[in-house]
């Protein structure tokens, strides 16, 4: 949205024990923008045009900044 408001529509497997998928969103910096199981969220960043979504699957209860590969990325 013109707002920065986002969501990220994705489906993915529930994450292993222990484990949790984090969003993150790369606009020179990479911010947390939440952690989900895997299916439809809504981003507590905002996201500005040209801003990369990404995606990791990281410990339960989330990190300061990815640690695993990219699962998903894409473009706002």
């Amino acid at each position: 949205a013109p707002s920065g408001a986002a969501v990220l529509a994705v489906r993915l497997p529930l994450p292993p024990k222990g484990k949790t998928y984090e969003a993150w969103v790369a606009d020179g910096a990479v911010h947390r923008a939440g952690q989900f199981s895997g299916s439809t969220f809504a981003l507590k960043e905002r996201v500005a045009h040209g801003a990369q979504v990404m995606v990791t699957l990281e410990n339960a209860g989330g990190v300061d900044a990815p640690t695993s590969k990219q699962l998903r990325r894409a473009r706002a």
